[in-house]
């Protein structure tokens, strides 16, 4: 990340920025090791508590600062954990009246997971 943010620092200059995550998912130790450079952080429905767990906003976004060093962040994934990926895109879409995208998100339930992911929200 560190070259990449080097990168992006000298082409786009200090009034542009990126935001980014990035993640590796170990299947045998079921780990996710991951860096968040200010993007919106995904989401683990934890299964046995059947509890929403956000995972850590970064809060350096590249493009800004020269050799910036973002955190490293290791979360285990347990056996049927669904990891949720979204943009702020996703958000805006699942708006509603008097309600935000934000609150519709974390009113997911497990029971929708029979539906296609593009229904999930919809019921």
């Amino acid at each position: 990340m560190r070259y990449l943010n080097n990168l992006l620092t000298v082409d786009i200059g200090p009034e542009i920025f990126l935001t980014i995550w990035y993640g590796e998912l170990n299947l045998n130790e079921r780990c996710l090791t991951y860096v968040n450079a200010a993007h919106i952080p995904p989401i683990i429905y934890r299964n046995e508590t059947s509890q929403l767990e956000e995972l850590v906003l970064g809060e350096k976004s590249l493009g800004r600062l020269e050799n910036i060093e973002l955190e490293k962040h290791r979360v285990k994934i347990e056996k049927e954990d669904l990891l949720i990926f979204y943009n702020n895109g996703m958000i805006k879409a699942l708006e509603e009246p008097g309600v935000s995208g934000d609150g519709v998100l974390r009113s997911w339930s497990p029971a929708n997971i029979i539906y296609p992911p593009r229904n999930w929200w919809m019921r």
